[in-house]
């Protein structure tokens, strides 16, 4: 089974127009004689430090340890890699991978993957595509699939992560990613979140994904985004939920319904770690929202992680925090 050609494919008129891959000034550094030490034949992991310089790396846990890392795929293009672990959850074997959205790097994305990992106790997995943050090479659609690839084969020869206890998320265009990885292994469980790029996606890869999956996006039709048709095309896996609020972005689903969104997924994590129902995974749309009573990002216990801290604030420092809206069940599906 193969993906489709890109822009060739019937079913790019079914959700939208094309959407151009951007790739921001990188939100890094890395050090580049690093990465001269060592002869292309000698080694092609090569643990690097990086400088994240719009995150103060002060204001992180004293639980997390982060881990970087260049996967070289030749003289000229190689991958860089973020590795997010808890020191808290040594006993507990389970790996997230991150697919990122477009017009961002990881460097970008290390509040939203530190809270990840303390959410959903978890180690996390993330990296930039070819052209992205400091990953070399040239961008393109097609490096979706390539790059992910590359990755998952790391993952399980080099770093010794398992199917079984793999998380993969993919957002945006990290969907496709996330989709080509679930085609070839059968991993925990995959999560879509407001998928796009979908016309690169066959029918019988849906139909071929076994993996239990769940989709999350907001109600919003546009020249680049039908939710409805994502929502009928995602069906085609055979064990699909979904959860679709009236939010007509995933930032929005994130910055005023960030606890809703954790309890969907740990909803759905512990449904498939009890294997109540192996044939189907069903998640309540009617569940109301909790508020747990978590005291702030600035604390040194995990379990005081507040839950209710937007992550706009995340994003800034750790340390601001402020209640998300609460809807009624009536409000939304």
């Amino acid at each position: 089974m193969s993906l489709c050609t890109f822009g060739n494919s019937k079913y790019l008129n079914e959700f939208g127009g094309q959407i151009e891959l951007l790739s921001p000034k990188s939100s890094y550094e890395i050090n580049i004689k690093e990465l001269n030490k060592k002869d292309e034949k000698e080694s092609s992991i090569i643990k690097i430090n990086c400088n994240y310089m719009n995150f103060n790396l002060e204001n992180i846990p004293p639980f997390i340890l982060i881990e970087n890392y260049f996967i070289r795929i030749s003289k000229d293009e190689g991958l860089i890699i973020v590795i997010i672990k808890n020191k808290n959850i040594q006993n507990n074997k389970q790996n997230i991978l991150y697919c990122h959205e477009n017009n961002t790097d990881i460097g970008e994305k290390i509040p939203f993957l530190i809270d990840l990992s303390i959410q959903f106790k978890s180690t996390i997995v993330s990296f930039d595509y070819s052209g992205f943050g400091k990953s070399t090479g040239k961008k393109n659609k097609n490096k979706l699939i390539s790059n992910s690839n590359l990755i998952i084969k790391t993952l399980l020869n080099n770093f010794k992560i398992s199917c079984e206890n793999l998380i993969v998320i993919g957002r945006e265009i990290g969907a496709i990613s996330a989709l080509n990885i679930c085609n070839r292994y059968y991993v925990k469980c995959l999560i879509l979140l407001c998928p796009v790029f979908m016309d690169m996606i066959d029918k019988k890869i849906m139909n071929n994904i076994e993996t239990h999956t769940f989709l999350i996006q907001g109600k919003v039709c546009n020249p680049f985004y039908n939710y409805q048709k994502i929502s009928n095309f995602c069906q085609l896996i055979k064990n699909e939920s979904e959860w679709s609020c009236k939010l007509n972005s995933f930032d929005k689903i994130l910055e005023i319904k960030r606890a809703k969104f954790i309890h969907k997924i740990r909803n759905f994590l512990n449904t498939i770690n009890n294997k109540s129902n192996k044939s189907s995974i069903c998640i309540s749309r009617n569940e109301s929202d909790i508020t747990l009573p978590f005291s702030g990002m600035d604390q040194k216990n995990e379990s005081e992680i507040d839950l209710n801290c937007t992550y706009s604030n995340i994003d800034k420092n750790f340390k601001n925090n402020k209640n998300i809206v609460i809807f009624s069940d009536e409000e939304e599906d």
